[in-house]
């Protein structure tokens, strides 16, 4: 029986831009299941190149695969932006945190507050001490450039969520989003699995 090889690719971090570009120029494209190929081809002697990509043509020309859901543009977008503004939000909490420990050797202990008035708490405690101030000064002005992007996100993040039906429906939905990193893609989902409802208030 005649077949041709079927292209193929393992998974990594270029797949759903190859997966997306294939799709634009017309090919039907199908992402498998990695550990369900694994076990397929876990059965063929001889496990060399050639041959994993033999057998996953036979594995695509018999069926016997599982679709993977691949995220769409614009949900990778989204995803990528909350990606960002983890990054700066742990790196904010990295600093506020060497910046109590540094201040702490000198006696020093920042009073209760919010975060947003963290940095001048700090600057209140250590005004005396102009050499402290040297060293947490720079600290705190890194960390305020890095909370003024993070309210940019914030506020990236807002709209995008105001022009979604699910999220627009809910606080609920809408924390949910910002938590969970949920995406457009998962709009279907959690309608399904979300009471849009408002939650009763706690006892």
């Amino acid at each position: 029986m005649a077949w041709r090889y079927c292209p193929n690719r393992s998974g990594g971090l270029p797949t759903e831009w190859i997966f997306a570009s294939l799709q634009d120029k017309g090919f039907d494209v199908r992402c498998i299941e990695t550990r369900h190929a694994q076990c397929f081809l876990s059965t063929r002697p001889n496990k060399t190149d050639r041959n994993d990509a033999e057998g996953i043509a036979q594995m695509m020309r018999l069926g016997h695969f599982k679709p993977v859901h691949v995220k769409s543009r614009i949900a990778q977008g989204v995803q990528t932006i909350v990606a960002a503004r983890a990054q700066i939000v742990s790196t904010m909490v990295k600093l506020e945190m060497t910046a109590r420990g540094l201040i702490k050797k000198f006696g020093y202990k920042i009073s209760r507050g919010g975060r947003v008035s963290f940095a001048e708490r700090v600057r209140a405690a250590i005004s005396t001490d102009a050499d402290l101030c040297l060293a947490i000064h720079p600290l705190l002005d890194c960390r305020e450039h890095l909370r003024q992007q993070k309210l940019a996100y914030d506020r990236t993040l807002y709209a995008m969520s105001k022009r979604n039906d699910v999220c627009r429906a809910s606080n609920l939905a809408l924390e949910i989003a910002f938590e969970d990193h949920l995406t457009p893609d998962d709009c279907a989902h959690m309608a399904t699995y979300l009471s849009l409802s408002t939650p009763p208030a706690k006892a």
